[in-house]
């Protein structure tokens, strides 16, 4: 599809989600092609054709097509974290973590993207990245 394209989500949910596995895969194949990540997401379904968190990405190839991808997920399953090979979705999968409890198998740095409400309260248990080394200095 061309961006600035309306889509229907009726049109999305004609096309059945892929496995987890298969949904990351492809998703790897399209950073592959030099298409930019746009966006990653999940939400929670319980209907009659799915159960546990469908999980959809955008990209948008060099060209500007968009490519939309879904995967259907059981809650509580793991999938292939994309982060490790492709930095751009680290935040995507943090976040699709954090709302989903959808586990990103090898994740580097797995933590909340957000501290909300009386986890405020807790900064001092906040996982904060750590430097160390001579050359570290307070700028």
């Amino acid at each position: 599809m061309k961006t600035s394209k309306a889509v229907l989500i009726a049109d999305l949910r004609s096309s059945p989600p892929k496995s987890s596995y298969e949904f990351s895969h492809r998703c790897a194949d399209s950073l592959d092609a030099g298409d930019r990540l746009i966006t990653l997401f999940g939400r929670h379904e319980k209907s009659n054709r799915h159960w546990g968190t469908i999980v959809t990405a955008v990209f948008q190839t060099p060209s500007g097509e968009l490519k939309v991808f879904r995967g259907l997920a059981e809650d509580g399953k793991h999938y292939p974290s994309l982060t490790h090979t492709y930095p751009v979705a680290h935040i995507f999968e943090r976040e699709l973590w954090e709302q989903t409890g959808l586990q990103p198998d090898g994740h580097p740095w797995l933590k909340p993207v957000r501290f909300e409400g009386e986890r405020q309260q807790r900064m001092t248990d906040y996982p904060f990245f750590k430097v160390r080394g001579r050359e570290v200095h307070e700028v």
